[in-house]
């Protein structure tokens, strides 16, 4: 009879614990080289991190100046330099009230104020041609009511430069706020006529535009801070300072442009520790103005604002946000001029000069209101940080040895296996010759036997 074979078994016990120690070591490799590779850190304080803002598009709407209409203005005789034509005068003026912001820069006015003495050698070759002036009001502004034109104001009134020449104006809508003589103001508009109201034989050019805006003489380089202009500036105030505060936000910005060498070495001034930012919380008055040395992190994509009509004759500034590492706080940074090199994750170093403190919201609902010093600087450079690649080291080293160890017990599972079989196959191959041996044997009683 045939002996029963035993079933083979795939795995003995030690190659199971080896199977299954094989399987932890690959899911521990696993799990180093997707936090080395794929885990890339994300920016700092994003619970506290400010909400981000979509953009808009302005459209701007397609002004024409009829040329026929233009050609009915007189001002070559005195006759004509007293009289305002109404037609064309009203035509003007309801063009000029489509005006929206940017419309006269998409029209060509140029960067340079109105020359003075080529329009009154030549006032026709300006004749409707977008013209600006900085000019200080002589009197209050005289608000008309037009009423042909609905919704359509005069604001009428009369300034003079800085070099004392005399312009007249009339406006389409009123000013924001309320301006008074003695105020500087930016008159920006089409260039209307050569016009003396007063009858005097004068020639002055007459300015037709949508709104007056608030300017400023240029100013000299601040030196020093003015700290009588401190007491305007609005601490915790969500707006920025170049609406609540300008004349101050100015004064601080032409302080940090012409700042002195001697004043921006990093190795003198403060560090910003979590003293010194406990400190701008608690007491921003103490600490405004002051110079502060400190490294931090971009944590949004800079923001590229367009700044008002200003005495330092700015035309962009930076608006940053980032946040510091040690301590961890997120701060505002306003840098005077467009930085196209900087951008989000970046490291910077920074010398800032502290304006005030602002409240802003937070990413995190839960936080809601969050406060953030409001820092200037024109001092704001990238920073290379030097990586710490010890723990980067160690995990590669870790990685290697599993992968070491996992290939030392692939080869002496092979082995083994091998082995293991070659051990069944000798075992079975005994079996059978003792078998065939067995049957060739004459059993007792068999042929050959004497009863």
């Amino acid at each position: 009879m045939r002996p029963r074979q035993q079933p083979t078994k795939l795995l003995g016990r030690g190659e199971l614990i080896r199977f299954l120690i094989m399987i932890f070591l690959a899911a521990a490799l696993c799990v180093v080289v997707f936090t080395n590779i794929f885990m890339l850190p994300g920016p700092n304080n994003s619970r506290f991190a400010p909400q981000g803002g979509g953009g808009g598009t302005v459209l701007v709407p397609k002004i024409h100046l009829d040329p026929k209409i233009l050609a009915q203005i007189r001002d070559d005789k005195p006759r004509f330099r007293v009289q305002r034509e109404p037609k064309p005068f009203e035509y003007i003026l309801s063009q000029a009230a489509k005006l929206v912001p940017g419309a006269l820069e998409y029209m060509g006015l140029p960067k340079n104020p109105l020359d003075y003495d080529a329009v009154l050698k030549n006032p026709k070759a300006f004749r409707g041609k977008p013209v600006w002036v900085r000019a200080q009001l002589l009197e209050d502004p005289l608000v008309i009511d037009v009423d042909t034109l609905p919704g359509v104001k005069d604001v009428r009134g009369k300034a003079r430069d800085e070099k004392g020449r005399v312009y007249y104006f009339s406006m389409a809508q009123p000013p924001r706020k309320p301006l008074h003589k003695g105020d500087w103001v930016k008159i920006k508009g089409f260039f209307y006529k050569l016009w003396d109201p007063d009858a005097r034989g004068g020639k002055v050019p007459y300015i037709v535009g949508y709104r007056l805006y608030r300017s400023w003489p240029r100013w000299k380089p601040v030196k020093e801070l003015d700290r009588t202009l401190f007491p305007e500036i609005m601490d915790g105030s969500s707006l920025d300072p170049e609406i609540t505060e300008p004349e101050a936000f100015y004064h601080f910005l032409s302080y940090v442009i012409n700042l002195p060498k001697e004043k921006a070495d990093p190795s003198k001034l403060p560090r910003l520790t979590a003293l010194l930012l406990t400190k701008l919380r608690n007491d921003p008055a103490g600490t405004r103005g002051k110079l502060f040395h400190f490294y931090a992190k971009i944590i949004r994509d800079p923001q590229f604002l367009a700044m008002a009509e200003n005495p330092l004759g700015l035309k962009w500034k930076t608006v940053l946000w980032a946040a510091t590492t040690r301590p961890a706080t997120v701060i505002r940074l306003i840098v005077p001029r467009r930085r196209t090199d900087l951008r989000r994750e970046m490291e910077v170093e920074v010398i800032g000069c502290f304006l005030r403190n602002m409240e802003y919201q937070a990413a995190d609902q839960k936080v809601g209101m969050a406060s953030a010093p409001i820092f200037v600087s024109d001092w704001v450079r990238p920073h290379e940080v030097p990586v710490d690649t010890t723990l980067d080291t160690a995990k590669w080293v870790v990685a290697g040895i599993l992968i070491a160890f996992i290939l030392l017990l692939s080869a002496v599972s092979h082995f083994d296996r091998k082995r293991h079989l070659e051990a069944e196959k000798a075992l079975a191959r005994k079996r059978r010759e003792r078998l065939a041996r067995k049957g060739s044997t004459p059993s007792p009683g068999g042929e050959g036997s004497e009863s």
